[in-house]
């Protein structure tokens, strides 16, 4: 069970809100993929550890 919802970074919104509005240089683009993936694996790793916590509390 998590304790807090995960939120977006501070960075991560920036960054978003300014790939919607302009074209980002490369090394610019290169952290905002980065950064998209790494908060889907962090939600990712959230779902695989609450099935985890669920399936050992009903043990």
């Amino acid at each position: 069970m998590l304790k807090k919802p995960r939120t977006l970074r501070k960075e991560l919104r920036k960054i978003r809100s300014l790939n919607a509005r302009m074209l980002l240089l490369d090394d610019d683009k290169w952290n905002y993929l980065n950064a998209e993936k790494g908060f889907a694996g962090e939600l990712e790793f959230d779902k695989l550890t609450e099935k985890a916590s669920v399936s050992v509390s009903c043990d």
